[in-house]
């Protein structure tokens, strides 16, 4: 699955985005190699000098915008993740029965 694909498939990534532009922007971005990212970071500073002082001001709030959305995001979704990630590290431990295991259960019975 290519980064599209897979963020089509999570279509709440979108609104982490004030801007279609930016969305656009993203996803291209995250197709590139390391010359193409340089290469687009020039175009993007050209297109920025090119722009009206409105223009650079309201995308300098498109900006500060998606930074505050996704800080939002990540508040929600990293505890999420972290719960995630520790229920499947127990769920892991917990269907690993060793020889041990077995033996201290039997000890336990034998020992009543």
């Amino acid at each position: 699955m290519d980064n599209i694909e897979y963020l089509n498939s999570y279509p709440e990534y979108r609104n982490l985005f004030p801007t279609q532009k930016m969305y656009d922007d993203f996803v291209r971005f995250m197709d590139m190699d390391e010359e193409e990212r340089h290469l687009f970071s020039e175009e993007n500073k050209k297109r920025i000098e090119a722009m009206s002082p409105e223009e650079r001001e309201e995308d300098w709030n498109n900006v500060v915008k998606g930074t505050e959305l996704l800080i939002e995001f990540a508040k929600e979704e990293i505890p999420k993740l972290a719960y995630e990630k520790k229920m499947l590290e127990a769920s892991k431990k917990q269907n690993k029965v060793t020889w041990e295991d077995i033996r201290k259960k039997i000890n336990n019975i034998a020992s009543l």
